[in-house]
């Protein structure tokens, strides 16, 4: 199954029902048909009218819907409330009011985070490696910058922030197939908040995306001055590393289990 990110930039779109199906609508252009059982979660940027029906057909199958503005920025998620028995959650609320859980959680996200920092440094061979978040993150800010050129379609911290958006969006329908769903993905309360600690180490990930997309950008930026572009671009880019950011997932969410069953026993 794979995700489906409609925009509705510029031209009034809108979806409907259609048996086993959405289907897209656009003024001037062809429809569009989504069928479910490809869909694995729905992306929608921009004014985008949903039929009636919509929304609630996507959560009793499961699906996830995020919205984000008409310039790309995250704005909320919808996820159903669908019970899967995954022994992960079981844990997890068996756990998390657990005094020792917090610092747990904390130990296991910062030891993650530092593996995938050391991941990135090796990757990306930068020289003079700075290995502090913090700083890396400033650090590779400012060459995302540089590449994108004098006269970008976006500047840099809206090229992050946009890819950001389709981080959580894949995150949120992960985890959710995971079994882990809105109870494990509040931000109102860390101890559970499963979403947090995957976005802290894979958004890590999204380097080795944006500095390449920079300079192609920065080499193609007339073409990708139409917004609805400029977000098809993004979202390409963006899928190009989904195998990769799955299997990275998986061994963290394997972590967990471990950490969790430790706790539990």
């Amino acid at each position: 199954m794979t995700p489906a990110y409609v925009h509705a930039a510029r031209t009034p779109t809108r979806l409907h029902l259609d048996g086993p199906s959405l289907l897209v609508t656009r003024d001037g252009a062809a429809p569009q048909r989504l069928p479910f059982g490809r869909l694995a979660r729905l992306v929608l940027q921009g004014p985008v009218t949903l039929g009636p029906d919509v929304l609630p057909a996507l959560l009793r199958r499961g699906r996830s819907v995020t919205l984000l503005s008409a310039d790309g920025h995250a704005l909320g998620f919808c996820l159903p409330v669908v019970p899967r028995p995954d022994d992960l959650a079981c844990l997890l609320e068996q756990v998390a009011e657990r005094p020792d859980w917090p610092p747990a959680l904390d130990a296991l996200a910062a030891a993650a985070e530092r593996r995938a920092v050391l991941e990135l440094v090796r990757r990306l061979d930068l020289a003079r490696p700075e290995l502090r978040r913090t700083a890396l993150d400033r650090r590779l800010l400012d060459l995302v910058e540089q590449r994108l050129g004098p006269t970008p379609p976006l500047d840099a911290p809206s090229l992050m922030a946009r890819l950001d958006g389709l981080l959580s969006a894949e995150l949120t329908q992960a985890l959710l197939d995971a079994g882990l769903g809105p109870r494990f993905q509040d931000r109102r309360l860390p101890e559970r908040d499963l979403l947090a600690l995957t976005r802290r180490v894979l958004s890590l990930e999204l380097w080795p995306i944006a500095l390449p997309l920079a300079a192609y950008l920065a080499m193609y930026a007339a073409a990708h001055r139409n917004e609805r572009a400029l977000a098809r671009r993004l979202a390409a880019w963006f899928e190009a590393g989904r195998e990769r950011r799955a299997k990275l997932l998986r061994r963290l969410l394997g972590l967990l289990h471990r950490r969790l069953v430790e706790l539990a026993a």
